[in-house]
């Protein structure tokens, strides 16, 4: 819950002990604005007023981003090797996405099912799971506006209104012809291309617009 102590979304690897039952501040935040939020099986994501971003719970696949596979209990800034400023975010159940000011799209976290999108060398090199931020070059030269992620896929909403996503396939929740249960490279979905989409959500395993 980013107040320090150990609570109980059933995370038992960190030790939970107690749930909290009334809304409380984040310690971390007082006095500073917030312009987005996300939350993922048992980790947060939040942008602040300056665009960065910031994350903390569970960590066992990277999906905080901070270079370490450490849970972390308050809110942690994370390095950006880019300056860019983030505008909108979202959690997979163990991985994360963000994308900036530019376009630009980053994802982190666990790769076993395709969720970052970088290709299957990518997912042989970090043995699955990343922990540092990594720039998506398939979608370089496409404005990505939106982030959404489900379970195990993404989704995103570029400016033109073209939709992208990739991921766990298994119940066909990619709305795309691709017949295979895991893709690990964004594609777009050409059902869509007649319309001008302009925000994307996903559930457990299915997309909505």
């Amino acid at each position: 819950l980013g107040n320090g102590k150990k609570t109980s979304p059933a995370a038992v690897s960190m030790g939970i002990e107690s749930e909290v039952l009334e809304p409380q501040r984040v310690p971390g935040f007082k006095g500073r604005r917030c312009s987005d939020i996300a939350c993922g099986e048992n980790h947060n994501l939040v942008i602040d007023e300056k665009a960065t971003l910031w994350s903390w719970g569970k960590n066992a696949q990277g999906a905080l981003g901070l270079g370490h596979f450490e849970s972390v209990l308050e809110p942690t800034q994370i390095p950006q090797t880019y300056r860019r400023f983030f505008v909108s975010i979202s959690c997979a159940a163990d991985a994360s996405i963000a994308c900036t000011d530019h376009g630009d799209v980053f994802t982190w976290g666990d790769d076993e099912l395709g969720q970052l999108g970088h290709g299957n060398v990518f997912c042989k090199q970090v043995g699955g799971k990343s922990a540092e931020m990594k720039k998506s070059v398939v979608l370089q030269g496409v404005r990505i506006v939106e982030v959404a992620a489900g379970f195990a896929h993404m989704v995103v909403v570029s400016d033109m209104g073209r939709v992208y996503s990739w991921g766990y396939n298994a119940m066909a929740q990619l709305g795309t012809v691709t017949s295979s249960d895991i893709q690990r490279t964004p594609i777009l979905i050409g059902t869509l291309k007649e319309h001008n989409i302009i925000k994307a959500s996903c559930g457990l395993c299915q997309i909505g617009r």
